[in-house]
């Protein structure tokens, strides 16, 4: 038990820091298990910063927003890659994104996140592979 949580975390980790380090990178693949995992990280790490503030006083709840502000900000542009790269493992366009912006469209691109990618190599790259674990 310990040893999955251990390389549960290990890939955690990696996945995250991959997501980081491909920030640019739109043209290539992303597995479902990678995409998740960065989903995982960003609400955690919301849920750490929302819990925070029901202990601390006005004055660093304003503190914690602008932390908050600046958190969505760092992750705005790797987590449009990251959902760009997930939509390019089904061989789906990027361009599918903006679908979320009419109504009920934010369900079709969850179902598409939640599919397995492609098994085969297809326009946009070879099956991705699982993030590098040290």
């Amino acid at each position: 038990m310990i040893k999955h949580c251990l390389f549960f975390w290990h890939y955690f980790k990696a996945s995250v820091l991959n997501c980081f380090l491909n920030w640019h990178n739109i043209y290539q693949r992303t597995g479902r298990e990678e995409y998740w995992c960065w989903f995982l990280f960003i609400c955690l790490c919301d849920i750490t910063i929302i819990s925070l503030s029901f202990f601390v006083d006005y004055f660093f709840k304003n503190i914690l927003y602008s932390v908050s502000l600046c958190f969505k900000g760092i992750i705005l542009i790797p987590s449009i890659t990251i959902s760009i790269r997930r939509l390019h493992d089904i061989n789906r366009s990027g361009w599918w994104l903006l679908i979320t912006f009419i109504p009920f469209g934010l369900f079709v691109i969850l179902y598409w996140k939640l599919l397995l990618g492609d098994k085969k190599p297809n326009q946009y790259g070879p099956v991705p592979k699982e993030p590098f674990i040290q």
